[in-house]
């Protein structure tokens, strides 16, 4: 029984002797290296956040279009674009005839809305030329003077998986009197300040009665403008001049309505979430 004893004595001071500090429960529980952490719930705090504008200037893609939807409410996108002045030197030897001015427009394959529905654009010269918000830059809710009458209209039907390039045929009366003051080296050529005053450039605006908004590429060829002529000698040469987008001076502008919707109560700014 004495060696029993004294066999537990020596296994319990072994154990005590052995101890680590850091494996007494509940003892300094910030400072050890040795505690576990361990998830039981978490909950995720979500709010709607209304931004009063983005910015759109310089954007490779442009929209254009109109959508209704009972969630959101109806978005109309507007592209307004300055064009880059371009010139030629003309044969005093050689004549010049037009043929057409056109607008090159490719889609981008995006889309929000119903593709099956036609979609009509209005093409309209712009007032006044393009000019930056006091922070140097252009938003969706910028909005721009037009003319009262557009230059024309046409309807499209959204294909999104096909890039298929649509042309526009712009007015003659706009081409011709375009070629007669390149030949005429007219000096509103010479620079882009004094291009814009001349021609500040396009807004083409969605009708209220589409049901889709799509993308278009904004780049040297598509949405750009291109006069088609023929330089004459003894024979007739096909030749094009092209008016690209000054991306420094183009943008998305969108008009949303929210009337009728869970959002229309939404205001912007972070204090309003």
């Amino acid at each position: 029984m004495k060696k029993l004893l004294y066999s537990l004595i020596i296994i319990i001071a072994a154990i005590c002797a052995c101890q680590d500090e850091n494996s007494e429960l509940g003892k300094s529980l910030v400072d050890s290296s040795f505690y576990n952490i361990y998830v039981d719930t978490c909950t995720v705090d979500i709010s709607t956040i209304l931004m009063d504008s983005i910015e759109t200037r310089g954007d490779s893609i442009c929209q254009l279009g109109h959508y209704k939807d009972p969630s959101w409410g109806e978005a109309s996108a507007t592209y307004y674009a300055e064009y880059s002045t371009n010139s030629f030197t003309p044969n005093e030897n050689y004549s010049y005839s037009f043929d057409s001015l056109v607008l090159r427009m490719t889609p981008s394959g995006h889309f929000w809305g119903d593709t099956l529905t036609q979609q009509r654009i209005s093409v309209y010269r712009l007032k006044q030329p393009i000019y930056l918000d006091d922070d140097e830059d252009l938003y969706t809710t910028t909005a721009l003077p037009t003319e009262s009458t557009p230059l024309l209209s046409f309807t499209f039907t959204p294909r999104p998986g096909q890039k298929r390039e649509l042309e526009i045929r712009l007015p003659d009366e706009l081409g011709k009197e375009l070629l007669t003051d390149l030949i005429a080296e007219e000096n509103y050529f010479d620079s882009q300040d004094k291009f814009k005053e001349k021609f500040p450039g396009l807004a083409l605006v969605a009708e209220s009665n589409g049901g889709c908004i799509i993308g278009f590429l904004v780049n040297e060829s598509s949405m750009a403008i291109t006069l088609h002529y023929k330089e004459i000698t003894s024979q007739r040469t096909e030749k094009e001049l092209i008016f690209s987008v000054n991306t420094d001076y183009a943008y998305t502008g969108i008009r949303h309505d929210r009337t009728g919707t869970s959002l229309a109560t939404l205001e912007s700014g972070i204090e309003n979430l």
